[in-house]
């Protein structure tokens, strides 16, 4: 059965898994967790489309530098996925899968040995991680 879900009605499902999987107050802020001792609080999760890619954006701080906005990217849906016959399949479930796969890397982005945040940070920008 054909689920009826676009491309971007699935995205923003992913998108929203997402953002409830952050979330751990109550004060507007999506959420945080601790790592080394120190805390990263998401501030945003956003969809970004180009022509060439498609992607979940999310944007956080590092609490020992506040000035320092931090931004990752993640495919906001496996390229595989994006063909007709395949979106038969999409629904909640699935973008919920797609948001868990998501959530683990940029975890594992922000807290793997050897991976983890840049030492210098544009206070005036956006300092990309893991690009």
């Amino acid at each position: 059965m054909d689920s009826g879900l676009t491309v971007r009605e699935y995205e923003g499902l992913v998108a929203d898994a997402l953002r409830r999987f952050l979330k751990e107050d109550e004060q507007g802020t999506i959420g945080f967790f601790r790592h080394e001792g120190r805390m990263i609080r998401v501030e945003d999760v956003v969809l970004k489309a180009s022509e060439h890619e498609r992607m979940v954006v999310v944007y956080f701080r590092d609490e020992t530098r506040p000035r320092c906005l931090f931004g990752w990217r993640f495919p906001s849906n496996d390229e595989d996925d994006t063909y007709p016959e395949a979106r038969r399949s999409w629904g909640p479930p699935q973008a919920e899968v797609w948001a868990s796969i998501t959530l683990t890397n940029f975890e594992e982005q922000i807290m793997a040995a050897g991976l983890g945040l840049p030492a210098q940070c544009d206070p005036d920008g956006i300092t990309w991680v893991g690009e």
